[in-house]
């Protein structure tokens, strides 16, 4: 369950998965794909995305967390469409932790999308990078 709370232009998500992080002056938006079985993983891109889009902000830059998770045909078409929809909104994307399978589907999502979702093998690098 997630809820939203919009106080003057300010939105406040209050999630298991999704929250903000501050690194050096800059916001991201942390998502948590990871540990994540198939069915739970297509609920939570929903969730991120609905909360991107009630954002009604631009130039997001937001990091994904996909170590341990597992995907299939479906997480892949959820992925796209999430990409799709969230592409105007979002400036930069990071993604840490894909095994080499889950790093075929990034190419294929971002082949579809062009969201340009950069891989990283490291927090602390992808941070780096977002606010940059």
């Amino acid at each position: 369950m997630i809820i939203f709370l919009h106080i003057d232009n300010m939105s406040i998500l209050i999630s298991k998965y999704i929250k903000w992080i501050e690194r050096k002056g800059g916001k991201i938006l942390f998502i948590d794909y990871s540990e994540c079985k198939e069915i739970d993983l297509i609920s939570r891109i929903q969730e991120a995305t609905d909360y991107i889009m009630q954002l009604n902000e631009k130039e997001l830059h937001t990091l994904i967390d996909a170590r341990k998770s597992y995907a299939n045909n479906e997480v892949l078409e959820s992925l796209k469409k999430s990409a799709k929809t969230i592409k105007p909104v979002v400036e930069k994307s990071a993604i840490i932790g894909m095994t080499e399978t889950q790093k075929i589907i990034l190419k294929v999502v971002n082949m579809f999308s062009n969201l340009g979702l950069k891989l990283f093998d490291d927090l602390e690098s992808a941070e780096e990078w977002l606010i940059s």
